[in-house]
């Protein structure tokens, strides 16, 4: 059994065929070691810095998740548009929520917006989809970061996929406003 690729290239059978799996690709041991070392990693960056995540619900934040509490990071972000969101994904967010969850909305985002720009439902190339994380989950996390005065967020961004995250063996990045 080969790992996962790309995420955007994997299919959720892909991801359930690796999870119901997992012992093949890496024993319970060696998961726990690299949660140790990313866990000391997050201790020694964030040291006496106010800090947060971002949480979103999905594969990789609840991993972050597990990460960030294990460091004792307990309190983090969800960014939504609740207007056009599933409702159902809205309430299980809610009540799936780490402590210390805060949601940010952009409730400016509404079905309006989107008949004006329909190229954003379900965005099928990257400029788009670049522009849809920007106008979500980027513009709420520069609203939370300035609301909380915090010196650091956790973002869930994997190389892997294709995310900047300040080089290959690098784990951190600033953006421009840093």
């Amino acid at each position: 059994m080969k790992a996962l690729g790309r995420k955007q290239m994997s299919r959720n059978e892909d991801f359930v065929k690796v999870w119901n799996n997992i012992e093949q690709l890496i024993s319970f041991e060696e998961a726990e070691r690299l949660v140790a070392s990313a866990v000391n990693d997050i201790k020694q960056k964030t040291a006496g810095k106010n800090v947060a995540y971002a949480w979103s619900g999905g594969k990789d934040s609840l991993a972050l998740q597990v990460v960030c509490e294990r460091a004792g990071i307990n309190k983090s972000v969800l960014c939504t548009a609740s207007k056009i969101e599933y409702p159902g994904f809205i309430e299980w967010c809610k009540s799936h929520a780490p402590k210390g969850l805060a949601i940010i909305d952009n409730n400016k985002l509404d079905i309006k917006w989107v008949s004006e720009h329909p190229e954003m439902l379900f965005p099928q190339n990257s400029k788009y989809a670049a522009q849809w994380f920007h106008n979500i989950q980027h513009r709420g996390q520069a609203i939370y970061f300035k609301e909380q005065h915090l010196d650091i967020i956790i973002l869930g961004r994997r190389w892997q996929d294709g995310n900047y995250t300040g080089g290959k063996e690098q784990n951190i990045y600033t953006n421009a406003q840093a």
